[in-house]
Order: structure tokens, then sequence, then C-alpha cells
């Protein structure tokens, strides 16, 4: 399988999540993941990785986490203009519909519901391959 060259941050307070989200972003060929316990923590790598010039090409983010919420992450990434058009998806329960809506809002690009269904995760993030195709060279 070739190698995507995005990058992706995933967010979550709960490791199984993040390596479950890990797992399938490899399963699509995508290797360069970071991952962040919490929304203050992303987001002081968000920056970082702004200032290296190698800022993410997509963030997974949870809404609800205890330091951070993905909510505020979003917020924050939206009002910084050199991170405003990165690509979020919220991370989220059913339950949560008024989140949801909060997110639109907030120009989220679409949202993951828990529990994690993989196909329905690959057709979200499908994006992603695609995206990576049209940038290589033509033969």
């Amino acid at each position: 399988m070739k190698k995507n060259k995005n990058r992706i941050l995933i967010v979550d307070d709960v490791t199984s999540n993040r390596l479950y989200l890990a797992q399938i972003l490899k399963s699509m060929g995508i290797d360069n993941i970071t991952e962040a316990k919490s929304g203050n923590l992303a987001w002081d790598l968000i920056k970082e990785s702004v200032k290296m010039q190698i800022p993410f090409d997509t963030i997974l983010t949870d809404i609800k986490m205890l330091d951070g919420d993905g909510l505020e992450l979003l917020a924050k990434i939206r009002a910084n203009k050199p991170t405003s058009k990165t690509k979020v998806f919220l991370v989220t329960t059913v339950k949560e519909r008024d989140k949801i809506i909060e997110a639109k809002n907030l120009q989220a690009n679409g949202y993951i519901v828990k529990p994690f269904e993989k196909h329905l995760i690959e057709e979200k993030l499908e994006f992603l391959i695609e995206e990576d195709e049209k940038e290589k060279p033509k033969s």
C-alpha cells in the first residue's frame, strides 16, 4: 500500500479511542499520525506544527475531554488564520446533538459518531486518500 502524506492529529482523552482511530487510518495507508490526550495539548501541537511549517491537514477531536474540549479547540483553530482552513472532524455520541449543531456553526467539516464503526470512519475520511492521489504528478 502506498504511503499517504496527510498529517493527521487525533485528540481524545481515552487512549483506546485514539489507538482505534489510528489503527483505522493506518489501514487506509495513512501513517503520519500524531496523538494528543487533551484539547490544550492539541492546541500546543497545532501551534508548533504551524511554526515549523508542517501543519496538520486534518484533525479528529473528541468533543468531551477533561482538559480543553473539542469545541473550544475547533473555535481556536477557526479563529487562527494559519489554521482556519484545516479540516476538523468532531468525535461525538448521538446524544450530543446540541454539540453537533454548535460544531456546524463553528464550521466543523463533519463528525464521527461513537461507538466507532470502521466502515463509516473510512467513508468520512476517504477524501484524504482522494486528495493525496490528486496531488501526485501525472506520468
